[in-house]
């Protein structure tokens, strides 16, 4: 597993109100939002999570931001509270 898969992994988890394993088994359709902050960058996509053995995809909205000297740090915008109708 990537690194960015395990962080989404973890972040999903705290937004989700499941106390049940969870799994980022893909990032689908990643689209790159226009920014005015150079070294912020914004995107949107598909997650594709397994929860109990059944594949569910998830709008997310993310930011990757770069310091001056090339450390990342990504954050995970919150997911609404209508994620419990979760897409099979």
């Amino acid at each position: 597993m990537n690194n960015t898969k395990l962080f989404f992994s973890i972040v999903l988890k705290s937004f989700l109100r499941y106390s049940i394993s969870m799994k980022v088994v893909d990032i689908k359709s990643i689209s790159k939002e226009d920014g005015y902050i150079y070294y912020i960058n914004k995107y949107k996509a598909t997650a594709v999570l397994e929860i109990l053995s059944q594949e569910v995809s998830i709008p997310v909205s993310f930011s990757i931001e770069i310091s001056p000297f090339g450390k990342k740090t990504i954050e995970v915008d919150a997911l609404p509270d209508d994620a419990k109708e979760l897409k099979h």
